[in-house]
Formats: structure tokens, sequence, C-alpha cells
């Protein structure tokens, strides 16, 4: 019997994968019943998920001097997702594969030359998604470590992996399905994996588009879900769900969640665009609007300083915010990405250059790319920015 379990284990494996080609990467914030999925719109990667918790970027020291890690070429359908750093590596995460490279820019490696969706580093591994349903793990040198199928799906759905996170023994994911038969009926799961073993664990499973990305709280050890109509909160050991409180406005554009347990929504109230900051108990602490609303940039958290300021963006201006009331902004052209560091200064891409906001909002650098940037910036373990561009790696000194 255990034979014949393994071998239906791997024909699964084989055949899954297989009956899921040519899915895609969608927008799960915009899809709707009856559309065709892409993978040109809102990507969830690991980096941009660890920003929308809350966590900022350890201390840099830069001088402003740019130098090219490497050039990059892509397939005709490949699209960069994030560039990531560690242990002296530089990984480049693309919609196809992930690319390891030496601090000189030397290609180490590269796999799996399939779909990735998203991909984090813990503890010198890199975990990532597969053909389409597979998570694997491997080491920055490029060991094999885990492979596994932890999403079981009926042949005719479409299933999006929405925000992998490895734990100690296990990892967790969240899951985006849609049923073709059904005209795209979806579901939604929170499922929960021990390393290396093919079966899992529901931690919640409920029908719907998901309202917004998913949130970890790795202070809290907490996993946030926006469903439909309510806000869920679980404990991510067990799965047992620890409270829900009906979304705070009618229309959600996007989210961020701080370690201290607030939850900071970007969204539209009484025809005004609106920030909101939320408890985990649904009660809300606060409210603001700007004094000329010209649009969010919806695909744009808000970016949390650890001084307890919030920095979010409309199409030409930079608001920072704390407890409600404007601290300063910063007009501009062309708004890209941001992040934080530790003190309460943001780095932020506008157009094609990169500037460093001290906490009271002064400009204290500014440089020039010369190519618009396509992710966030991350930086090394010397304190150097890392980002890509639509042909290089970038790393300013």
């Amino acid at each position: 019997m255990k034979i014949i379990g393994l071998l239906l284990v791997k024909l699964i494996c084989i055949l899954l994968p297989l009956a899921l080609a040519g899915c895609n990467k969608s927008d799960a914030n915009n899809h709707k019943p009856g559309e065709t999925m892409n993978n040109q719109t809102h990507l969830y990667v690991a980096f941009e998920n660890l920003l929308r918790n809350g966590q900022t970027l350890n201390k840099a020291a830069l001088k402003g001097k740019i130098a090219v890690v490497m050039d990059i070429s892509l397939d005709a359908r490949e699209k960069v997702l994030a560039v990531l750093a560690a242990n002296k590596k530089v990984l480049l995460v693309t919609t196809t594969r992930i690319q390891c490279y030496s601090p000189d820019g030397k290609q180490e490696w590269s796999r799996p030359k399939s779909r990735v969706a998203e991909a984090v580093i813990k503890d010198n591994q890199i975990f990532y998604q597969n053909n389409h349903l597979f998570l694997e793990s491997v080491t920055l040198n490029n060991k094999l470590i885990m492979s596994n199928l932890p999403i079981p799906s009926a042949m005719s759905e479409e299933a999006e992996l929405q925000l992998l996170v490895p734990l100690e023994k296990q990892f967790l994911n969240v899951v985006q399905f849609y049923d073709k038969m059904e005209d795209y009926d979806a579901q939604y799961y929170l499922n929960f994996n021990e390393y290396g073993s093919p079966t899992c664990e529901w931690g919640h499973k409920a029908a719907g588009m998901m309202a917004l990305p998913p949130l970890y709280n790795e202070k809290s050890s907490q996993m946030i879900l926006a469903g439909p109509q309510n806000i869920h909160i679980f404990d991510a050991k067990t799965g047992d769900e620890q409270g829900n409180f009906p979304l705070p406005m009618p229309e959600l554009y996007n989210w961020s969640g701080s370690p201290e347990g607030l939850l900071y929504f970007l969204g539209k109230t009484d025809d005004k665009d609106t920030l909101m900051a939320v408890d985990t108990k649904g009660e809300i602490k606060w409210r603001w609007s700007p004094p000329q609303s010209k649009g969010w940039i919806t695909t744009r958290h808000p970016i949390l300083t650890p001084d307890g300021k919030v920095c979010v963006l409309d199409e030409n201006t930079i608001w920072c915010i704390k407890d409600g009331n404007e601290q300063w902004k910063v007009e501009t052209t062309t708004p890209g990405y941001g992040c934080s560091l530790p003190d309460g200064s943001v780095l932020a891409t506008i157009a094609n250059k990169l500037i460093h906001l001290t906490p009271d909002g002064r400009e204290n650098l500014s440089v020039d790319l010369k190519d618009t940037p396509i992710t966030p910036p991350t930086l090394n373990d010397q304190g150097e920015v890392l980002l890509a561009t639509d042909s290089k790696i970038l790393r300013i000194e």
C-alpha cells in the first residue's frame, strides 16, 4: 500500500502542473469573472510583502556613486519581479526564473526556467513557487533542499500563490483559485504545510476574491487576510481564527500592517481619497484625506517608518502622515517605489532618480539613475542600494 501511495503522489505531481500549464499571474484586485488573466499587473513578491508588513531596511551609507552590477537579458515575455540580496549574493527574480550572481556580476546559477510568482530568502535559502503549484527551496549555492506539492486542487481550477511565508518547521501559503468550469467562481485558502511533506492542513477556506494582498505580522505571528466582506486574523502557528471585522471602507486599494498591530488602508470614502488606521479589532484610530485629491497610486502600499509615520503616494506628491496629521509633503513627478530606513528617513524612486529624504522630509541625496527603476530599492550587507531597470541591475554606493 505504501508503494501504491507513493506512486499516486508522484503521478499527481507530474500531471497537475501539466493540467494547469498556461496559467498566468493576474491582479487579484482587478480580475473579474470572464476576464483574461495576465501577468503584467500587480505582482506579489516577498520584498514587497516585507515592506507592506512594516519591516524596514538595514542602515544605508550612501554616497551617491552608481555602479552597474550586471546587464539584464530577458526573454520576450519575461518580467522582473525583484532584486534580493543575502550573504554577498545578488538574486534577480523574474516571472520565469531566479538567477544568482556574485558581487562582481558573474552568474553562478539559474533555475527553474518555468514560472515564479513568489520568492523569499530565509536562513540562506531561497523559497519559491515552481511549475505553478510546486514549492521548492535551494541554498544560495544552488543545492535543492525541498520540493513538494502543497496545494490540492481540482483540475478545472487556476491557482495563484499570493504569499509564501517560511517558518521554523512549516510554511504558510495563501492561494487564490479560479474555477474555469464555473465562470471563474473564486475561492481563497490559507494553507499550512510541513517542510518536505505533500500533505497540508487548511487553516482557512472561503469563497470569493481577496480584496487586498495578504499580510503576515512576524512579531505577533499572525496572518491577516482581506476577504470579500471581512478582515480575518489568524494565528500563524495553529491556523485558529483570532477575530474578524468588516472591511473599513467600501473601496479599498492597498494596505500595510505595522509590527505593533495597526493596519493602514488606502481607499476612498465619501468620494475622497482616504488613509485610515485601524487596529486588529476593527476600531478606527484615525483617518486622513489630502486637501486636494489627485488619486492614489493604487499599486503602492503605505510606507511605514519606525517612528510611527506613514508615507503615501498620489500622482505627484509624497505625503507623510502621523496620527492623522500631515508632517510634510514632497512634490514629485512620476513617483515610483519607496521604503523606510531605521532612522525614520525614506528612500524613494521618482522618474529616473533615487532620492533619500530625511525624517523631516528634506532631500538629503539625489542620484540620477539614467533609466527608470522597475523594482523597489533593497540593501545588501554593505548598506548599498540595489535595484533593477529594464536593462541593468544597479548598485548605489
